[in-house]
């Protein structure tokens, strides 16, 4: 089973936008990831919140809050939970859940840099030609779909699957 983990910002959006968000999508669920704020966070919302004519603090250190500072701290969150919320799954990729090579971030056999390599290598060509964004690409994209469904079938088979 793969994992997807979609990350959303509305930086560049909405005004004062500076989070991101993440959630982890199965076949049958979708579980919203949070940060546990520190106290340097929690005193940057309290201090945003009061700008904008709140008179009381609304976040404390130790809070589950649903954004993360930085994109990467979104993805090191879903590295660290997937498997707990998902433990037959096998693979955790980067993206919506969407039909198209993603980049793969994980697998539960651990050492996994070759088969990461050679999964980006498929999504490299994806992007290079704009993935099913120009139809006369669909069957380039077809082919690199099909490419990567095999690695990633070939993968699981060796994991035990």
């Amino acid at each position: 089973m793969i994992i997807n983990l979609h990350i959303t910002t509305y930086q560049g959006i909405s005004l004062g936008a500076e989070h991101y968000y993440a959630e982890l999508i199965g076949e049958d669920k979708t579980v919203e990831l949070q940060d546990i704020l520190t106290i340097r966070q929690a005193t940057r919302l309290n201090k945003k919140h009061r700008a904008s004519g709140y008179n009381w603090n609304m976040h404390s250190p130790g809070d589950k809050f649903s954004g993360f500072d930085t994109k990467d701290d979104a993805i090191k969150e879903g590295i660290k939970e997937w498997l707990n919320h998902f433990p037959d799954a096998r693979f955790l990729v980067l993206g919506g859940n969407y039909f198209e090579p993603k980049p793969l971030l994980a697998t539960v056999a651990g050492n996994d840099a070759a088969l990461k390599k050679a999964a980006q290598k498929i999504v490299d060509k994806c992007e290079a030609i704009g993935f099913f964004n120009n139809r006369k690409n669909d069957e380039l994209m077809d082919l690199y779909c099909t490419k990567w469904d095999t690695l990633l079938e070939e993968a699981a088979r060796e994991m035990g699957e």
